[in-house]
């Protein structure tokens, strides 16, 4: 490929006033940490054509002269992803394809998720235009495998490319303080937010964990946190349904304590070099 084409959710512009946190998130395709995985592929293969992925034209793209497609993907491999839109363009394009860092959710460790006949095609189509699909690990690898797709490399996450002109290591150069900070990526509906299943065990543990602590809470999903710490009044009515799920989500009964927390301890991050910084 000379002109490829770069497929993508957009890198929006930083939240305005009256943003809400569903209003932000949803511009990321669901997790701010997009941002992460798009834009260091983006240092990889520069490119200045940057499009969202469901308003890709195939014939449009070709008569400018575009030879390929590049796709950043993400834990696409699930039960509700469908991406047979996707696939229908990409066939209607017959342009060759690079598909970098496709990964999988499982509920539990090892268990193959189903998914949906959409994303299916989707995989059949980019390996019959690629000479491999670049997955994040090895179990994605395998449910690869399992559903007929044996032109695999496992490469890890696009976010590992940031460093293009050195070593992804850490260089300390003073001791490590007693700053802290977590991410949980939990569920944003409640009843699922309050279920056994150890993801969400995880999140709840690690939200309790953090406003007892005092950490700082960097928000990736969470569009019930942001919005509360957008919106941050400690007299106001809030939203009652909001506060009963961030009430489950920190393991708190006091509204205020939830939401001066909030209010100075969650990061949002809306660029990758501010975030890596």
């Amino acid at each position: 490929m000379k002109n490829p084409h770069f497929l993508h959710f957009p890198i929006a512009p930083a939240p305005e006033a009256g943003d809400t946190g569903e209003d932000i998130i949803s511009r990321y395709g669901g997790n701010t940490g997009n941002l992460l995985f798009i834009s260091a592929l983006h240092r990889v293969v520069q490119h200045e054509t940057l499009e969202p992925i469901m308003s890709f034209h195939p014939r449009k793209i070709i008569a400018r002269g575009h030879d390929g497609l590049i796709i950043p993907a993400a834990n696409w491999l699930n039960p509700t992803s469908d991406w047979g839109e996707l696939a229908n363009r990409i066939e209607i394009s017959k342009l060759p394809c690079v598909m970098v860092g496709i990964g999988v959710q499982s509920k539990k460790v090892g268990d193959i998720p189903r998914i949906t006949k959409g994303t299916q095609r989707l995989l059949n189509v980019v390996s019959e235009r690629s000479k491999s699909i670049a997955a994040r690990g090895p179990f994605s690898a395998e449910v690869l495998n399992h559903y007929g797709i044996k032109n695999v490399e496992v490469t890890g996450c696009p976010s590992l490319l940031w460093h293009v002109n050195r070593p992804a290591s850490i260089n300390s150069v003073k001791p490590l303080g007693p700053s802290i900070s977590v991410c949980s990526s939990r569920e944003n509906d409640i009843r699922s937010l309050a279920s056994s299943e150890p993801r969400n065990q995880i999140g709840r543990y690690i939200s309790k964990m953090a406003i007892e602590q005092n950490y700082d809470y960097i928000a990736q999903t969470e569009v019930h946190d942001i919005t509360a710490a957008r919106s941050f009044n400690a007299s106001a009515n809030a939203d009652s349904q909001r506060l009963d799920y961030l009430k489950v989500a920190y393991q708190e009964t006091s509204n205020t304590k939830i939401l001066r927390y909030l209010a100075s301890h969650l990061k949002l991050f809306t660029s990758a070099e501010e975030w890596i910084e």
